[in-house]
């Protein structure tokens, strides 16, 4: 299983520019829609500017420039916090205002122009985001078929059968936890790790329904060694992506490795999710191969 694991993960990594893909064009779509936007607001803004000022060898070009230095001011080796202040209203006001305030005019005139432009920033941002999001997910989810395609095709009905089943197991696995710790608070310790006992054990239950019921022994499946080894092939699968990860952060910088990280950890939990069932699968193959032979 272990072996088999990691060679799923290495041999799938051909689909890296998959996801990344599906990002790019989230991202794409996101600035097409939402830089209109932006643009538009601060020419409007600066067309309030030179009207009230009446100054007019203001330019728009100038205005833009200085908020993309303020924006490539932000420390973006560290991506997450720049995101974090990039989207806080109060840090677009004191920009703009900043950029406006170099001009010798009232700013309690343009107080409630300068509002009007965050609000069609923010929810440039928000379209920005979406769109993002809605590649990164997409992504995910095409990786994800192509690469059960490979190891871990199933039937549709199956799909709905393992769903169901999954719901129904996990619901009651959380439940059972919960009703432990309303009994006893110390038993958070014991209940997560027979969380994760039982986990494994509906992963590989989950996967003899579909690839090898009435064909494998229950028991050749399902038991505490083959347990341990996918929690163990797991850890090995995600250790190695993130490792991956920080050889492309300390070769390039933080928003490029998170950006290549995002493939590499995104195929490490697809595998991860199939491991089970890529094990399963292949058991339940070698036995039906053996029993046609002896046929």
């Amino acid at each position: 299983m272990i072996k088999q694991g990691l060679k799923n993960y290495v041999k799938n990594l051909k689909y890296f520019f998959t996801p990344l893909g599906a990002l790019a064009l989230g991202v794409v779509f996101g600035l097409s829609i939402g830089l209109p936007i932006v643009l538009k607001s601060l020419s409007d803004l600066l067309d309030m500017v030179v009207q009230i000022s009446q100054n007019t060898q203001i330019r728009f070009q100038d205005l833009i420039a200085g908020i993309i230095d303020k924006v490539d001011s932000l420390d973006w080796d560290n991506p997450i916090k720049a995101l974090s202040i990039l989207l806080d209203r109060t840090w677009l006001t004191d920009t703009i205002s900043g950029c406006v305030e170099s001009i010798s005019i009232d700013m309690a005139q343009l107080e409630s122009y300068i509002n009007g432009c965050i609000d069609d920033i923010v929810v440039a941002l928000r379209i920005f985001i979406f769109f993002v999001i809605l590649g990164f997910v997409g992504g995910y989810f095409i990786t994800k078929w192509l690469i059960r395609r490979e190891i871990a095709k199933r039937a549709l009905w199956k799909y709905f059968l393992v769903s169901f089943v999954d719901s129904l197991l996990s619901a009651t696995l959380v439940s059972f936890c919960l009703w432990i710790l309303a009994l006893w608070r110390p038993s958070i310790f014991i209940s997560t790790l027979v969380s994760m006992m039982l986990f494994g054990s509906i992963q590989l239950f989950e996967a003899y329904i579909v690839h090898a019921w009435k064909k494998v022994d229950i028991k050749k499946v399902i038991n505490v060694k083959n347990i341990a080894k996918l929690y163990l092939v797991d850890i090995l699968i995600f250790a190695i992506a993130v490792v991956l990860v920080g050889i492309v952060i300390a070769i390039t910088n933080t928003l490029v490795g998170l950006f290549v990280g995002i493939a590499l950890i995104e195929i490490a939990f697809i595998i991860i999710g199939l491991n089970a069932e890529a094990y399963v699968k292949n058991v339940a193959g070698i036995v039906e191969e053996k029993t046609n032979v002896s046929i």
